[in-house]
């Protein structure tokens, strides 16, 4: 299996390159339009002589350059804010506009609010493109559906970005689905409109009819939650115990559909069809009728990127089957990436899409080396034999990016999947036989329903049983980028030597070890090195002090900001922790910074470099400032925001910069 036979390969990953390229390095729609026109003029002359001797390799470098540059021209023409009619061009900070829109889609709501997904169609009566969330209290008891047109006059507020270091970033999250700003409103303000039918209204009542059509069943909550997840993408009613349940045990992609879920509904489909084929034509309605409810089930649960991708493989390779075409497997993942990406570029962020193919790539590569561990000839013997060595492979292709990203490893994860996944099977068999019966005969649907029910059950129990190891469970593992991709070329070396077991390619894995050996050492020591004091933007007070591998953190809220103080320890590396209570007057190298609290009371011998005001302190900042002249103010994310523009105020009248957490997030001080 050698890459040359795989030429869309290094396309697709050049492609992503550029995308990725594109996105971190802004370019003028000039200079995209001059290279991406010279790089196919030159493309297309070589393309004529490619068979001539000398030009191969010429066109073979143009080819991938051109890609690269396709990537970086896609991301440019995705990035909605680059487009003339973007709303964003149509609106100034802090003043309100008449807005006019359509709901898009409803997303996962917080603990008060509903969340809603709008098109923005008019701002101030300019018509205009783009995207944006919009807030309305629970309490208010309004739904709004997709296609229901709205218009509300408000402001639209930026989505700032992560306040603290190291935290999840979700406005850079959410800028990848080109959403900028959000809204928050009432019932009482916001204004609905005629309900329009379009596309994404058909997708959301047929999806709540079928969910309806459970209810009367009565299942807990927990049931109908796994029920919803595997049958419907809808992750709504899971509730945290049970996402974290499935997480420590290993199994959490099971919640999320993927192509584990598509290939079983693949199988089951292909099975109902199969007679079918005795038919005249009965070949192609069967091909016909497969991909139309493998997309149908793409629709119902949201098309994410998982999704999409998994629906888009099977459907080449069901095509592919069809015609009597054995396709490379790598090629279809590889057309499959390639289709995905021009769609939509920034799938190459969204971690589902990368666990995804890492996951599958895995699969693929290793699944020739499965024939020796098939001992039995016992069928049920090697069912679960094959389940162990699918999730292995699995597990070894996404966890580096499952140890980047969410910073644990579950030891335990065979023995989960090892029961975990024929039940999975099961459930959507029965998911979809009791779907078909609640619309046929109740009675039925209530005896399959049952059986739905109690597999369930068996399921999330053993699943919890599982994860009550949570000494089995690794976590807090320090991981950065850099490691991650090193850990995939060593991955890959391992590959490449177990296909060609010669003493060369074993330099090259040892070489790749070594320098992921390095790659640690080196990060370590960086951040080891790295000496600095952050004033964190949080509701309960923090301040921290690193020193080499040492943190001292300082807080009168612990528990609070446990999770911040987790989360910077891992990610510096540091060996140690201390925590101890918020003191009014902090020592760093030369800086003397005075903390300044509700109590207002403070004893400092020498004047302070930075004041740091938190808990509301009723200080009279100006005769503060008057006395101690410091270089700085900093208000955290404890004091309220009629306090911290007064205070603001106080410093413009003062000129003295002002520095709050609540909008510019943490600040430091490095030495």
């Amino acid at each position: 299996m050698k890459p040359i036979k795989f030429p869309i390969i290094p396309i697709v990953i050049f492609l992503a390159l550029g995308i990725v390229f594109g996105s971190f390095f802004k370019f003028k729609f000039s200079i995209i339009s001059i290279t991406t026109s010279i790089l196919f003029l030159v493309f297309s002359l070589l393309f004529f002589k490619k068979n001539k001797k000398g030009t191969v390799f010429y066109f073979g470098l143009i080819t991938y350059l051109l890609a690269f540059q396709i990537g970086i021209a896609l991301q440019y023409f995705h990035h909605e804010k680059n487009h003339k009619n973007h709303y964003t061009k149509f609106i100034t900070n802090n003043e309100k506009v008449f807005l006019e829109g359509t709901i898009k889609n409803s997303t996962k709501p917080s603990k008060t609010k509903n969340k809603y997904i709008v098109e923005i169609n008019k701002i101030n009566n300019n018509l205009v493109s783009g995207k944006t969330l919009i807030y309305i209290p629970k309490e208010d008891k309004i739904k709004l559906k997709p296609g229901t047109q709205i218009s509300v006059v408000t402001n639209l507020y930026p989505i700032k970005d992560n306040l603290n270091p190291y935290q999840f970033n979700y406005a850079k999250y959410i800028e990848k689905q080109n959403i900028f700003h959000q809204i928050y409103t009432s019932a009482n303000d916001i204004k609905t409109g005629n309900q329009e039918k379009s596309f994404d209204y058909y997708v959301f009542e047929i999806r709540e009819n079928l969910i309806n059509s459970f209810k009367t069943h009565q299942f807990n909550q927990k049931t109908e939650g796994i029920i919803n997840a595997l049958l419907f993408g809808q992750r709504i009613l899971l509730d945290q115990e049970t996402i974290q349940s499935y997480s420590n045990a290993g199994v959490i992609h099971i919640l999320a559909i993927s192509g584990l879920h598509v290939g079983i509904i693949y199988l089951i489909l292909g099975f109902l069809f199969k007679p079918l084929n005795r038919l005249k034509n009965g070949r192609i309605i069967n091909l016909i009728l497969v991909l139309g409810a493998l997309w149908f089930f793409a629709f119902l649960s949201g098309l994410s990127p998982s999704v999409t991708r998994a629906v888009l493989m099977f459907s080449i390779l069901a095509i592919g089957k069809h015609f009597n075409q054995q396709a490379s497997t790598l090629n279809t993942i590889a057309v499959s990436a390639l289709i995905l990406l021009c769609y939509n570029p920034n799938y190459i962020f969204d971690v589902g899409f990368q666990m995804s193919y890492a996951a599958v790539i895995s699969i693929v590569l290793l699944n020739p080396f499965f024939n020796f561990f098939y001992f039995s000839k016992n069928k049920i013997l090697n069912y679960f034999t094959g389940i162990i060595l699918v999730s292995l492979a699995a597990q070894i292709g996404v966890s580096p990016l499952s140890i980047y990203y969410f910073n644990q490893f579950p030891v335990l994860f065979l023995f989960a999947n090892i029961i975990v996944i024929p039940l999975t099977f099961a459930i959507l068999s029965l998911g979809i036989v009791t779907l078909f019966f609640n619309f046929i005969s109740a009675t039925i649907a209530s005896f399959f329903g049952v059986i739905l029910s109690k597999t369930i059950e068996v399921m999330n129990q053993y699943i919890a049983w599982i994860s009550q190891f949570e000494s089995f469970v690794i976590k807090n593992i320090s991981f950065s980028l850099s490691l991650c991709i090193i850990s995939y070329l060593l991955i890959f070396t391992f590959i490449y030597l177990a296909y060609h077991p010669k003493a060369k390619n074993l330099k090259y894995t040892l070489l790749t070890l070594f320098i992921f050996q390095i790659a640690f050492i080196l990060t370590k020591y960086n951040e080891n090195n790295t000496e600095e004091l952050i004033v964190f933007g949080s509701k309960n007070s923090l301040i921290t002090i690193k020193q080499k591998d040492k943190i001292s953190a300082f807080t009168n809220s612990p528990e609070e900001n446990t999770e911040s103080i987790s989360q910077y320890k891992r990610n510096t590396f540091s060996e140690d922790v201390s925590v101890l209570p918020l003191e009014n007057v902090l020592l760093f190298k030369n800086t003397k910074v005075l903390i300044v609290d509700s109590l207002a009371t403070y004893k400092i011998s020498q004047k302070p470099d930075v004041i740091v005001l938190t808990q509301g302190t009723r200080v009279n900042l100006e005769r503060l400032i008057k006395i101690n002249t410091p270089k700085i103010i900093i208000a955290d994310n404890s004091n309220s925001k009629y306090k911290v523009e007064n205070w603001r105020a106080t410093c413009l009248k003062e000129k003295i910069p002002f520095h709050s957490t609540y909008e510019k997030g943490l600040y430091i001080i490095r030495k």
